[in-house]
């Protein structure tokens, strides 16, 4: 971005034969600018003002121009010029720069090249004050948008002062930025161009592309010749034979609507195309009964540039193929006819041979003023001049607009990327949305679906539930996975609880034979010793294991036992539900499975195999 270096503090302006750039002391004080007293514009000393440049970051604060502040208001304020520029046998040169600080609505930001008496004395400017040249942008919505050239050309026979307007105008750069317009005006073929942001963006001929035309015609109609009484004008007459068809429908609307027709994808019935300005704000010297009701300002809706229509849609009319309209005879060669009428010529007195004149040539200009309605707040002016090159107008520019609009367009250029990157967020929260919906409503049909054919095996009293199970399948899907862990949970202590089991039979084991007296061994033999006491302890030992073993051995036989009978009661069940779908299939629709008898049934075998736990020893 540029740097408060970038702009001169005072640009370099000798080689124009008027300029203000508003630099150094406030112009309003000194009186350089002055603001009219016509009471049109009352009230505008508060809402004129000298100011600095308004762009992000402070860049250009050493950069003023002049402010029209507030909007729905008229301005009137204007410089006196040290001496009267006149172009006689020269070119001329007009330039300043606008910005229209939110972009441009309703509203001028032209500015009047006075002449005469009317340059002289900015204090009774007005609307009706006598111009030269009227240059620059104007535009309201969509009805207007031009950038105004027009001159004010006193005929040399008549004396009379005609406003020419160049017919072929550009349009207007709004999109709130710094630009600058220029108008050079060519002694040498009567030629100009005009350029925006120092591109030449329209050119034409003040003897060609004016209207009207900058010379009258040389010769006109006589206003005091009349046509003839008996003069007959009608080349075709109504066939006094004819006669209206029978089957002719004069009552047949020409229009009708279009049934095919459907909505555009994308329209925008909620929104409008013309909105309220949210920033507008009542101003507060506003008077209802001087100035009326008050409004917002209103702005072109940015939504329905990107849409292909905003407000209520509605089908469009296409020609009725049955239409024939009101029968009329058919026309016919008028016997009387003398053809077309055309009063005589005479010389026109205003026309005058351009060869003793200089279509070039303007009246001195004594003044320049800024004379505007806008509806926009926040016109802000700046670099006015006026002179003889081209070259030297265009320099100025880029020394004084061309670091303010670089700025701009990057600040642009990054609230671009940002409502770039929130446009992209909003697009993938969407498809999410979208994509979760779409999931819901899936559920929602196949829960609706099931319960359909579940109902009619679903006891009266559960049917409530099974109907609030269809319309929140996302509650039913909860709790049959909240079912299922609660059987992983069981399942896993039942493991636990036999591991217990057996861990607690063993000890109890080892601890009775560690506490059981000593086995007689051999009758009667009681001093067999050490040697015969050893051998019965292995022998019991030996027994205990054997034991042990029968007691796993039977176990796992009762378990196995179990296992089968689960299988042959599934296999039943399975036998069962096919047979309930044959008979299903013989009757022409699915049999429902009722899915209650086999979750009891689950839930009768799970609580036969759950065991008690072990008691914990308190040793």
């Amino acid at each position: 971005m540029a740097s408060s270096g970038d702009f001169p503090k005072r640009p370099k302006t000798s080689s124009f034969q008027f300029a203000s750039t508003f630099q150094g002391e406030d112009a309003l004080r000194t009186g350089e600018w002055v603001l009219s007293q016509d009471p049109k514009y009352e009230g505008q000393e508060a809402r004129v003002r000298v100011e600095r440049c308004d762009l992000e970051g402070g860049v250009f604060h050493g950069d003023y121009g002049l402010l029209l502040d507030e909007s729905h208001k008229h301005y009137g304020v204007g410089a006196t010029l040290p001496k009267p520029v006149d172009n006689t046998g020269k070119d001329l040169v007009l330039q300043y720069e606008v910005q229209v600080r939110g972009g441009a609505n309703c509203g001028g930001a032209y500015v009047k090249m006075l002449r005469g008496a009317a340059g002289e004395d900015m204090t009774t400017l007005n609307n009706d004050s006598p111009y030269s040249i009227m240059f620059g942008p104007d535009k309201c919505f969509r009805d207007t948008n031009k950038v105004h050239f027009i001159l004010q050309h006193q005929n040399p026979n008549t004396n009379e002062w005609e406003e020419k307007h160049f017919g072929n105008a550009p349009k207007i750069k709004d999109d709130g930025g710094f630009h600058v317009y220029t108008l050079h005006i060519k002694k040498d073929d009567s030629s100009f161009d005009l350029y925006i942001d120092t591109e030449m963006i329209s050119s034409g001929s003040l003897l060609a592309d004016m209207k009207p035309p900058l010379v009258p015609p040389q010769e006109i109609d006589d206003p005091e010749d009349e046509q003839p009484e008996d003069w007959v004008t009608e080349a075709k007459i109504p066939d006094p034979f004819a006669v209206k068809p029978d089957d002719w429908d004069e009552d047949a609307p020409k229009k009708i609507v279009d049934e095919d027709a459907e909505m555009p994808e994308g329209w925008l019935e909620e929104q409008e195309e013309i909105i309220p300005d949210p920033s507008s704000t009542r101003p507060d010297d506003w008077d209802d009964e001087e100035d009326g009701d008050w409004e917002p300002t209103m702005i072109v809706n940015k939504a329905c540039d990107e849409a292909p229509g905003c407000g209520k849609w509605e089908k469009p009319l296409i020609a009725n193929p049955a239409y024939k309209g009101k029968w009329s005879a058919p026309k016919i060669d008028n016997p009387d006819y003398k053809g077309e009428w055309q009063p005589r010529k005479i010389p026109n007195p205003a026309y005058f041979d351009i060869e003793s004149t200089e279509p070039s040539h303007v009246d001195p200009i004594t003044g320049i003023a800024v004379e505007i309605w806008t509806v926009d707040g926040g016109v802000w002016l700046d670099n006015f001049v006026i002179g003889h090159d081209i070259g030297d107008a265009l320099s100025l520019a880029e020394q004084t607009w061309r670091p303010k609009f670089k700025a701009f367009e990057a600040v642009k250029a990054a609230e671009k990327k940002q409502k770039e990157r929130e446009r992209a967020a909003k697009r993938s929260e969407r498809g999410s949305n979208e994509a979760i919906a779409s999931w819901n409503s899936k559920m929602m049909t196949t829960s609706r679906l099931l319960a359909d054919k579940a109902r009619p095996y679903v006891p009266a009293a559960a049917a409530p539930a099974l109907d609030a199970a269809a319309e929140n399948p996302i509650a039913v899907v909860g709790t049959m996975l909240a079912g299922m862990l609660v059987m992983i949970l069981l399942s896993v202590f039942k493991t636990r609880s036999r591991s217990s089991s057996s861990s607690s039979s063993s000890s109890n084991r080892s601890r009775a034979k560690a506490s059981a007296p000593p086995t007689e061994a051999g009758g009667d033999n009681e001093g067999s010793g050490d040697e015969g006491e050893g051998l019965g302890d292995d022998n019991h030992i030996k027994e205990e294991e054997e034991h042990e073993d029968e007691e796993e051995e039977e176990e796992e036989e009762q378990e196995q036992e179990q296992e089968q009978e689960q299988e042959q009661e599934q296999e039943q069940e399975q036998e069962q539900e096919q047979e309930q779908e044959g008979e299903g299939e013989e009757n022409g629709e699915d049999a429902p499975v009722n899915n209650w008898d086999k979750v009891g049934a689950a839930a009768d075998a799970l609580e036969g195999e759950v065991e008690e736990p072990a008691p914990i020893s308190s040793t």
